[in-house]
């Protein structure tokens, strides 16, 4: 998904200071920015849109929840990992190093692969299994053992959807931000240039006060 890009160089964090502060202006000098069209209810409208823009979640809110799945997965793929390589060695022992299941199996390089992959490799490897349990049971492969990486194999499937939603989500989240912060800024800025119109031959200390972004 494609990031929204900030229209303005302050902080979005500092945009509902500035939204406060035109506020104020425009509540001191409503008078004169009646006489172009701009009412109380316009004040009521930017308030309204600040105060909406300030309750959407933050960005660290989503990110919690992405390291969250984040280390969940990675703990899910180190236990599936570990229960994998103990039947690879059972299967190991059961078979010669020229015996194609032998081939299939043990060749395949775990630390390799990416969390989907090994999601995939084990239910691969469990079919094969399966289907040469007879024999491997001889060498302490056990259904209950199938079962388990089974089930971890999907739980980390899960994750990895999971996962990929809360990227989503996060993306999309900012975007949302970014893209009301944008609304928000036209508005506030159009309100300073308006001040300063209107205060520029008749006041310097008004008009400074429209300054929008004033040097330090």
């Amino acid at each position: 998904m494609k990031k929204a890009q900030k229209n303005f160089n302050t902080t979005i964090a500092n945009l509902y200071q500035l939204g406060n502060r035109i506020i104020g202006l425009l509540e001191r000098d409503i008078s004169e920015f009646n006489k172009y069209g701009i009412t109380e209810a316009h004040v009521n409208e930017l308030r309204s849109n600040i105060d909406q823009f300030n309750n959407l979640p933050f960005d660290e809110l989503y990110e919690q929840r992405q390291i969250l799945l984040s280390k969940e997965k990675s703990e899910k793929e180190e236990t599936l990992k570990m229960a994998l390589r103990n039947l690879i060695l059972k299967i190991e022992m059961a078979y010669e190093q020229s015996n194609v299941l032998y081939l299939t199996i043990s060749r395949t390089k775990l630390l390799k692969l990416s969390s989907s992959e090994l999601c995939v490799h084990t239910k691969s490897i469990l079919i094969i299994v399966e289907e040469n349990l007879d024999m491997l049971s001889n060498f302490g492969v056990t259904t209950s053992e199938i079962d388990n990486l089974k089930t971890l194999s999907d739980e980390l499937t899960i994750l990895n959807i999971d996962r990929e939603v809360a990227i989503y989500k996060r993306v999309s989240a900012t975007n949302h931000r970014v893209i009301e912060a944008n609304k928000i800024y036209k508005q506030i800025s159009k309100y300073f240039y308006m001040g300063r119109k209107i205060w520029a031959e008749q006041s310097e200390a008004l008009y400074n006060d429209y300054i929008l972004q004033k040097q330090k």
